[in-house]
């Protein structure tokens, strides 16, 4: 959940800087520049971690979409 919430924050933040300050939306659709980025990381990911870590690392991000096993007190 906190994870939605967190990424609706960050974009949010990055639609109402770029809209105030005149900005257009399109300006944020750089298909080129985000496979730039996130090539970058995974490459890097891959080249500085063994494999046990990276596979351990994509086991925890998947453990992160799905929803919690314990209790949770509302």
């Amino acid at each position: 959940m906190f994870v939605i919430i967190g990424a609706l924050i960050v974009v949010g933040s990055v639609v109402k800087g770029l809209t105030m300050h005149g900005g257009e939306m399109l300006a944020l659709h750089q298909p080129s520049e985000v496979l730039i980025i996130f090539g970058s990381a995974i490459g890097t990911l891959i080249i500085d971690n063994p494999i046990s870590v990276i596979k351990r690392l994509f086991s925890q991000v998947l453990g992160l979409m799905k929803g919690s096993k314990g209790k949770t007190n509302i």
